[in-house]
């Protein structure tokens, strides 16, 4: 059994062994694989197995990563009248066309290397050294909690007088590191439902103080007792009151230039705003908001507004928020609230705001936009 016919079943035990936690952030990996080198051009050698490592990382950059590949091999003339060892070295450039799953990583490759070819395949009396290039296409599926497989299709072409070609049908298996589990449980970002008016309540009235009763009349008997010093009233509770916005600017939570990862004093501005609420009585909700400047593409400050946005709601549920309580979206460069042509302004505009609504909240505002209801009709009274 090859390669070849392996492939399907290698697909579904990936499937079925993708349970790991969801990652986010830079990953490194390191995989031992095997090979199926299917000869192009050659009418000599027939297909054979290899195998080999695998050392690469998705680095901060969205969407880009590297991988070092080393792969041997033994070629076999078909007539079995020679046999020629193959060793590729190659560095290769990788490209995540999409985000896929967060457990499948889909990706295109491109890169060269060296080929140490041996005789007769050097087409010399010895061994040579040639200049190769590859492309391929695939996938990695994370596995477990530290696991990663891969499955993969590359061409390569090695730069000799015949152009010697393979079409490799590769899998691998190994183990990563680095990352972040992503929040999981944080919900989508999606308007916030206006929340129900919460009933009037009457301010409470402090119960009256003790007046001392009177003292008995004066009796040959001992003295009377002395009156009773009066309760004094409960101080009345005092209504925590929450802004409408909490803005965390980059001056405070020193994201890194194209980052997510928050330092010490970041996390410790965030637990301040999250005992804040915390200390709240009522009913609110969250809806996290993340916004860079206008340096760098579209898509991407919007994905990354998305992720320092959800960043900070990962700490928030952390403190002890409730996650059901808390949206997050990423706003990208749309939303400026300073000018993008000074790094002053673009400074500024590097922010994550948290918005607060409450039932009072609500209310106000119906107040101001003067949304009120009309008057019940009354009947007339019989006469």
């Amino acid at each position: 059994m090859n390669l070849r016919s392996t492939l399907p079943l290698l697909l579904v035990a990936c499937s079925l062994g993708a349970s790991g936690a969801p990652s986010d952030g830079p990953l490194s990996w390191a995989q031992i694989q095997g090979a199926d080198l299917i000869q192009q051009n050659s009418i000599c050698a027939k297909d054979t197995l290899g195998l080999g490592l695998g050392l690469g990382q998705w680095t901060t950059a969205p969407h880009w990563g590297w991988e070092a590949t080393y792969l041997h091999s033994q070629l076999e003339s078909k007539g079995n009248l020679w046999m020629a060892n193959e060793d590729h070295l190659d560095g290769s450039l990788l490209f995540r066309p999409w985000t896929g799953t967060r457990r499948w990583i889909p990706f295109l490759r491109a890169g060269a290397g060296f080929t140490r070819l041996e005789a007769p395949l050097s087409l010399g009396p010895s061994s040579t050294v040639r200049l190769n290039l590859l492309a391929g296409a695939g996938t990695q599926v994370l596995l477990g909690t530290q696991g990663l497989g891969s499955l993969e299709v590359r061409s390569v072409t090695v730069q000799t007088s015949t152009r010697h070609q393979e079409l490799e049908l590769v899998a691998g298996l190994g183990l990563r590191w680095g990352g972040r589990p992503a929040a999981a449980a944080l919900p989508a970002a999606a308007p916030l439902p206006a929340p129900t008016p919460a009933p009037v309540m009457a301010a409470p009235v402090p119960p009256p103080a003790v007046v001392p009763a009177p003292a008995p009349a004066p009796a040959p008997a001992p003295a009377p007792a002395p009156a009773a010093a009066p309760v004094p009233a409960p101080a009345p509770a005092v209504a925590v009151a929450l802004p409408a916005k909490f803005v965390l600017g980059e001056a405070v939570l020193h994201f890194p230039n194209n980052g997510d990862v928050l330092g010490v004093e970041a996390v410790t501005a965030i637990q301040t705003v999250a005992a804040q609420l915390m200390a709240y009585p009522g009913e609110y909700t969250l809806q996290i908001g993340g916004h860079t400047s206008s340096l760098g593409s579209p898509a991407h400050n919007k994905d990354l507004s998305l992720r320092r946005a959800q960043a900070v709601a990962r700490i928030l549920v952390d403190a002890g928020i409730p996650v059901a309580r808390i949206t997050t979206k990423g706003a990208g460069a749309d939303q400026p609230i300073a000018d993008n042509r000074t790094r002053e302004g673009q400074s500024r505009n590097r922010r994550v705001e948290i918005d607060v609504s409450t039932p009072e909240a609500v209310e106000k505002t119906r107040t101001q936009t003067g949304t009120v209801e009309a008057p019940a009709a009354t009947k007339p009274s019989p006469k």
